[in-house]
């Protein structure tokens, strides 16, 4: 069973959050034998690249032939955070949104919540949504299994988190290497 380490969001414009698990991240990059992705806020979001992104983590102590190695991968921002944020419960979140990837649904408007609960539709958002994430996830689909760091822990890490749920995908968050 393949299991990747996927980081999230240790990057520069989140330094002041991440830079105390910083070098504790580029020494698991360089002392792991599994595939390593690498998540990070850009889309004009921060000011951050790729380029960037590995700098950063070279800065940290994170060797360029194991970044080399690495899959960067740029995301949005807030895809689930609507629905987070108003205290929906991840159960429903992961149920919408796996209703959605599986249906190539972009948008949760777009689902028919009465089929999909039966008719006993929980109470959600009227206003935020969920958003399909536009990130491209092929590499991390051909994972069985990861580990997860970065942060933040309720906020970026965990619609990460959700997502996993959501296409199915077991993990364990590294709790030391999380802010």
């Amino acid at each position: 069973m393949a299991t990747g380490l996927l980081v999230v969001d240790v990057q520069p414009q989140y330094d002041a959050f991440c830079g105390y698990i910083a070098s504790q991240v580029a020494t698991r990059i360089n002392n792991t034998v599994k595939p390593v992705s690498i998540m990070w806020v850009g889309d004009g979001l921060s000011n951050d690249s790729e380029e960037t992104v590995r700098e950063y983590l070279r800065d940290y102590g994170a060797r360029p032939q194991r970044l080399a190695q690495a899959s960067f991968i740029e995301k949005g921002y807030g895809f689930f955070r609507g629905w987070m944020d108003n205290g929906v419960a991840s159960h429903d979140i992961i149920k919408v949104g796996r209703n959605m990837l599986q249906r190539g649904l972009y948008s949760s408007d777009e689902v028919d919540l009465e089929q999909l609960y039966a008719g006993n539709v929980p109470q959600l958002p009227d206003v935020d949504l969920l958003h399909r994430p536009s990130f491209d996830d092929g590499r991390l689909r051909m994972m069985d299994r990861f580990e997860t760091c970065g942060g933040g822990s309720a906020e970026c890490l965990a619609e990460v988190e959700l997502w996993l749920q959501m296409v199915g995908k077991p993990f364990c968050r590294l709790d030391s290497m999380v802010y």
